[in-house]
């Protein structure tokens, strides 16, 4: 299809009118800033319980960012914020959600980049099609696609498309009682020391387009805020503009109306002191008047226990000597609420430890922010996490957490503050992980096994949060003696079976929901599963008894949260009774057993080579299958030693020999391997060599052969180490291929060629590889008519010679099946192309492989059936390179 020259222009000439800053380059999205950091969503997933299907509740888009304190300035729309607003929402394409590609992040109920906030039901007689009724909150949303291009009344300029023209609802933020607040930030642009919220470089080419600099502007509405950012680079100098509009103080957008765009209206609010007690947290209030702390709640943010929370919280607190506190239940004791020597809280500190200063919306945090409390700068860590499916219709969407108690009612507004009600009491966290790990004296196993793997200095790190499912010391006493000694002396698979225990984030108990399943991935990257459960495993009668009516968390259905939601400065710790199984923390030997590699697992235990092997850490082992040990010489030889006199092997250096030649030192997986060699742990490398099969899989890995040995079954995780299963016993080659050649007897004749035509030092040179392909006696005798033919001649002595070298290892593995078109072919040392097929046999040229893959030190000798049928042709210039395997296409 040809487009006309003048459509072009005037395309070109609309593009120009657009109010993005023209970059030629397009927008260069690498200097965005870093990807964003990995969110809850990305973790959890709920599943219900017993459909067996899990659903993914967390939608990709990303939470708000932190809270900022933005300065209040008079409510008038200046020029130049008016100019921000009405050029972010006149733009040609959707707006560009910066917070989402820098990676803060946002709220879940964000709409992000071009989500549209769900519509509702029109209260009028007729229906409404007005573009804003189809797509509430996106205001002039045909504007945002076409607006700058052909001008605001483009559509309604021609008769017939006036539809446009549709009355449209005001939306909230540009209706009464809301507020205005904005920010400016210059920044250098060499200087990239300090974070900033949005950060957009752009990218420069000083010698052609130096004028050009890109803009990029953004708007993002939430249900309590609307947001436009515009950020600038002209001159060096990065400036960032914001503007928030929200609603004044006194005023907010009631959730309880169904119309998406209801105005900000006049709250009938109260004192903190009113708030919190109509909310229901009487007890609490009680403690702050004691602490004589009501008059420094202005201005403040409280998360207030609910009064059946704090009531418990001081019951158990009294039964333990540790808190006195004015109780209902206790004829209201008019004591001052008094601590311990070391233990105790009185009620001021304990009402300073729930409040925070400013005034902090749930839907403005981001999952894992630390707010600063009042009591001796204490941290409160807030996560947010889904809801199950019961609870989709909630009227917040996520639930939220501080210090893993459950916020109930949370954004309750007073005329002087906020009120966030919480399910608990939140006691200040002054330790990490690792220390209230090491003050239990019923962890003392665990502790013990976290310093030998060092996992003990992550936990002790304060910058991280984590959550570890810490077992007991009873929990250690189920395991078997020998993995219990291994992992107490940090041995074996000690690493991977704590590192099973432990998540990079925060998991609270909360997070499970009753009536599904709630799962999450730890440090080895595997996927853990938590669900409520009334079932008791391996209890005693005693905790049977009291334990009935009682619902636990179980992981896995494996071990049974004991105790959950211990708070420390940089995660949280939840008591488990059993330790949780990996795959990933099996021992190699035990990989070998469950892959029915049994004879070198009986090999293994006869030389006393278990524990040898399974301490093994960041190894790769070779391990050759049942059938490879029936099928070769060497397998055969020990195969017969095992059977007729095992106790010969207990300590055999020469077995220990033969099983460090199936170990690698380093841990490599399939896609991390390459052509060459590789060191072994003993003094002889193997040859590692990787093929490629039908042409549209050319460029890619799918064979791959060490020794000429194929993986036929790959990538075993094996605690630190990785299994492979051969197809081949390994044999270390102790010749070069000439000396092969001169030790069997059925090679003299193409031997005889080799010295004739001078090729003896080629073969004995060990820093280059080779594939021969050698015919015995009898296949010379049947052509030795051809042979004296050619014999006068030097050149063709020669050049027949060469072609039954090729300068690569070409093993018989690498050679499959060659179809027309895509044929497949190897350069040999002649410069002439060998065709290689399989049929009941490898096939090379015209010759049949009878026996394959004879190693040598210097690479491979295959047996043929026939000499190499090939018509010479004048030598190209050019000498080989080590690399000539190709396909070859003919259509």
């Amino acid at each position: 299809m040809r487009v006309h020259p003048s459509i072009i222009l005037i395309l070109c000439a609309l593009a120009l009118h657009s109010s993005y800053a023209f970059n030629p380059f397009g927008p260069n999205f690498s200097s965005f800033g870093p990807i964003r950091r990995m969110t809850p969503h990305d973790l959890f997933r709920i599943s219900e319980s017993d459909s067996g299907s899990d659903e993914d509740l967390w939608p990709f888009a990303p939470f708000p960012p932190s809270v900022n304190s933005r300065e209040k300035i008079d409510t008038s729309i200046s020029a130049e914020d008016d100019e921000l607003v009405k050029s972010t929402l006149g733009r040609d394409t959707e707006p560009l959600d910066l917070d989402f590609v820098k990676g803060p992040i946002m709220n879940p109920d964000d709409p992000g980049l071009g989500k549209v906030p769900e519509t509702t039901s029109s209260h009028e007689s007729k229906p409404d099609f007005s573009a804003e009724a189809h797509f509430p909150g996106h205001t002039n949303i045909f504007s945002h696609q076409f607006g700058n291009i052909f001008g605001n009344n483009f559509f309604n300029s021609f008769p017939g498309l006036g539809f446009f023209d549709l009355p449209r609802y005001e939306p909230w933020w540009k209706g009464p009682n809301v507020c205005k607040t904005r920010e400016e930030d210059i920044e250098d642009e060499e200087n990239e020391a300090e974070t900033r919220e949005v950060e957009v470089t752009t990218e420069k080419n000083d010698h052609i387009f130096q004028g050009f600099h890109l803009n990029v502007e953004s708007c993002a509405e939430k249900s309590n805020k609307y947001q436009c950012t515009k950020v600038t680079n002209q001159g060096g100098k990065k400036r960032t503009f914001k503007i928030t509009y929200k609603c004044c103080a006194g005023y907010g957008r009631r959730r309880t109306t169904e119309n998406p765009n209801r105005n900000c209206v006049k709250l009938d609010l109260a004192p903190l002191e009113n708030t919190i007690e109509k909310l229901g947290a009487k007890e609490f209030m009680r403690s702050a008047k004691k602490g004589a702390v009501l008059e420094e709640m202005d201005g403040m943010t409280v998360f207030a226990p609910i009064d059946e929370s704090f009531t418990e919280f001081s019951e158990r607190m009294f039964e333990n000597n540790l808190v006195v506190v004015p109780l209902s239940k206790r004829e209201r004791r008019d004591t001052e609420m008094s601590g311990t020597e070391d233990n105790g809280v009185n009620s001021r500190d304990l009402v300073h430890a729930h409040m925070v200063k400013g005034i902090i919306d749930i839907e403005d945090i981001e999952n894992e922010q630390i707010l600063t409390s009042e009591f001796n700068n204490s941290t409160i860590r807030l996560n947010i996490f889904p809801r199950p499916p019961s609870e989709r219709e909630h009227e917040f969407p996520y639930q939220y957490t501080a210090n893993c108690v459950p916020i109930v009612k949370p954004n309750q507004l007073a005329s002087n503050g906020m009120v966030h009600m919480i399910k608990g009491v939140l006691m200040p966290p002054e330790k990490t992980v690792m220390e209230m790990l090491k003050e239990r004296p019923d962890m003392a196993v665990f502790v013990t096994v976290l310093e030998r793997t060092k996992l003990d200095k992550m936990l002790m790190d304060p910058e991280k949060h984590v959550t570890v499912f810490a077992p007991t010391d009873s929990a250690f006493e189920k395991l078997d003696p020998q993995l219990r000694k291994k992992l107490k002396e940090g041995r074996g698979c000690a690493t991977n079976i704590l590192r099973n225990h432990i998540l990079d984030l925060t998991f609270c108990s909360s997070a499970v929901a009753d009536d599904a399943k709630t799962s999450a991935y730890n440090l080895l990257g595997e996927r853990i599963e938590l669900e409520y459960s009334d079932d008791v495993p391996e209890a005693t009668e005693n905790e049977i008894a009291d334990l009935t009516n009682k619902k636990f968390i179980m992981i896995n259905k494996k071990s049974r949260m004991t105790e959950t939601d211990l708070m420390g400065t940089n995660g949280v710790i939840h008591i488990i009774d059993s330790m949780l199984p990996t795959e990933s923390a099996q021992t190699i030997s035990t990989t070998l057993e469950q892959n029915n590699a049994t004879k070198m697992n009986e090999l293994l235990e006869a030389g006393n080579l278990r524990d040898y092997v399974d301490d093994s850490m960041d190894v790769t082992f070779l391990a050759p299958t049942d059938k490879a040990f029936e099928t070769s010489e060497t397998g055969k030889f020990w195969l017969k030693k095992l059977e007729e006199n095992p106790s010969e092997l207990k300590n055999n250096m020469e077995l220990k020999e033969f099983v460090d030649y199936h170990m690698l030192r380093k841990m490599v997986k399939t896609c991390d391997l390459s052509d060459g060699m590789a060191k072994t742990r003993t003094d002889r490398d193997v040859r590692v060599n990787l093929y490629s099969t039908n042409f549209p899989f050319m460029h890619i890995m799918n064979r791959a052969t060490v020794n000429c040995a194929r993986l036929v079954h790959f990538d075993e995780d094996s605690c630190g180490s990785v299994v492979h299963q051969i197809d081949k016993v390994l044999e270390a080659p102790k010749n070069n291929l000439l000396q092969q050649l001169e030790s069997n007897e059925k090679y003299s004749s193409f031997l005889n060629l080799i010295r004739e035509t001078n090729l003896t030092s080629l073969l004995e040179d060990e820093s280059k590889s080779f594939t021969l392909l050698v015919p015995t006696d009898e296949t010379f005798k049947e052509v030795e008519e051809y042979l004296s033919e050619i014999k006068s001649n030097e050149d063709q002595v020669e050049f027949l010679v060469k072609s039954h070298i090729i300068p690569e290892v070409m093993c018989c593995a690498g050679i499959t099946q060659s179809q027309w078109p895509f044929v497949r072919s190897v350069e040999a040392l002649s410069h002439a192309n060998l065709r290689l097929d399989r049929d009941r046999r490898p096939k090379i040229q015209n010759a049949g492989i009878t026996k394959c893959d004879n190693m040598a030190t210097n690479g491979i000798i295959h047996e043929v059936n026939d000499l190499i049928a090939i018509q010479q042709q004048r030598r190209p210039q050019h000498e080989p390179d080590h690399h000539t395997f190709r396909h070859d296409f003919f259509f």
